[in-house]
Order: C-alpha cells, then sequence, then structure tokens
C-alpha cells in the first residue's frame, strides 16, 4: 500500500508541478515536470519496464530454453495450435481468459493433460479495468484466476497483464494477490503480420536461452507460421518448455 500510495502522489506532485510552472512561466521547471509524467506513463506500457508491476520477462536460465506464451486461450484454434506442439514434442504456456475457460473447461483440460502451463488474462480482457479502482480490478484479477483455476483442475498463480498495460493499481492488486505476471522477451505482432516468412525469421534471429515468446493462438498468422517456427527453434539447438512458477 505504500508503494502505491507513493506512486499516487509523485503523479499528481508532477502534475500539479507542471501546471503551475507554466502558469508561473518558468518553463523549464514545467519541462522537467512533463518530462518526469512523460517518464511514468511509459510504465503504463512498457512490461519490460515494470515500473508499476514487477513482470518477469525471461526465463532465470543459462540453459538453451525457450517459452512459447499464447495469450486470449482457448479460441477456435486453440486445438490446433495444440496439435501443432503435440506433432513437434513442444510444450508452451497459454493464457486463458477466465470467461472462455468458463465456457470451455475441457479445452483447458486438455491444455494441462498435455503438458502445458496454463495462467490467467483476466476474467473479461477489456481495457476498461485499467481505469478503476482497487476494489473492482481486484475482482476482475481474482476471479479471472479462480475460473482458469477452476478448469484447469489445480491452482495457478501465472499471470499476463492484458495489453501489457499497468497502472499504480494494477500493481497493487497483482502483489496483493501474490500474483506471478509474466512479461515477455520477444513480442511477435502475430496479429498484425502481413508477412509470414519475414515475420518467423524476425523471431528467430531474436531467439536466445530464456527468452519468452507472445503469441495470440487465435491469430491466423500464428497458426500458419507455428510449425516451421518451432522447426528453426528446435534446429538451433533450443527446448520448448512451459512455464513453471518456481523459475519462470
Amino acid at each position: 500500500m505504500i508503494r502505491y500510495i507513493i506512486t499516487q502522489l509523485t503523479w499528481l506532485l508532477l502534475l500539479v508541478a507542471a501546471v503551475a510552472a507554466f502558469y508561473l512561466e518558468m518553463y523549464w521547471l514545467g519541462g522537467l515536470a512533463l518530462l518526469g509524467l512523460a517518464c511514468l506513463l511509459a510504465g503504463v506500457f512498457s512490461v519490460r519496464l515494470s515500473m508499476y508491476c514487477k513482470n518477469k520477462n525471461k526465463l532465470r536460465t543459462t540453459d538453451k530454453y525457450v517459452a512459447l506464451t499464447f495469450d486470449d486461450a482457448p479460441t477456435e484454434n486453440t486445438e490446433k495450435v495444440l496439435e501443432i506442439l503435440r506433432s513437434k514434442g513442444a510444450r508452451a504456456t497459454f493464457f486463458c481468459i477466465g470467461k472462455y475457460a468458463e465456457e470451455h473447461p475441457e479445452m483447458v483440460q486438455r491444455i494441462v493433460a498435455e503438458g502445458h502451463a496454463v495462467g490467467s488474462h483476466t476474467q473479461h480482457h477489456k481495457i476498461s479495468y485499467t481505469f478503476k479502482g482497487i476494489r473492482a480490478v481486484k475482482r476482475e484479477l481474482r476471479e479471472g484466476m479462480e475460473s482458469v483455476s477452476a478448469a484447469a483442475g489445480k491452482p495457478t498463480r501465472l499471470f499476463r497483464l492484458p495489453f501489457g498495460v499497468s497502472n499504480p493499481v494494477i500493481g497493487y492488486c497483482v502483489r496483493k494477490l501474490n500474483l506471478i505476471s509474466v512479461g515477455w522477451s520477444v513480442r511477435s505482432f502475430d496479429t498484425t503480420a502481413k508477412n509470414i516468412p519475414r515475420l518467423r525469421n524476425k523471431i528467430l534471429r531474436r531467439v536466445k536461452n530464456g527468452r519468452i515468446i507472445l503469441f495470440h493462438d487465435y491469430s491466423p498468422a500464428t497458426l500458419t507460421m507455428l510449425p516451421w517456427l518451432i522447426d528453426g527453434i528446435q534446429y538451433r539447438g533450443f527446448y520448448l518448455v512451459p512455464l513453471k512458477e518456481d523459475n519462470q
């Protein structure tokens, strides 16, 4: 709570300082205050900065392990993704939306049964939750974890921020619920990809020990690229592993 209060006060003080400085025509001071606000705003959209929510953006390993992660499951493509993973002997992690997990618990159970990990991607995955207060955000996060855990048949603390967006309220709730927030080292941009071979090669160039790669299993680009990408990763001697709560 202390960290939350300090962060909120910092936002407020910088905003007041900026307004006051420009009103008093102290433009240099106003510029500094705006720069500080810009830095705080950057933390909202950057999982790597971990400014408000501590994110695990890579595996703690020196071995040739790489983690494929799929957001927004279960979808109409989840079964196809699972088939590809099974055919390649690869394991991955699926961050499930709680509402979808409730509607398709059999798919979540299959994910777990085939050796993959699951985590929560909140209950509803709506950008509007980022503007809500502590009580509403905590409920959204808690319900998401409960829905995914119930569908999987076992508890999970793994969590991924929708849209990669955080703020002081979300960060406080993640800590309060003792969740493990997972970011990424490589963002595929699979939902906007047009050139599949170029995307595959771009990702392969960024694959290194401990990298966590972000995909969306509903993306047609991911479904098309995934077999080639897994072949390329494995050809380079990497092992595709699911995230674990004790070592991710």
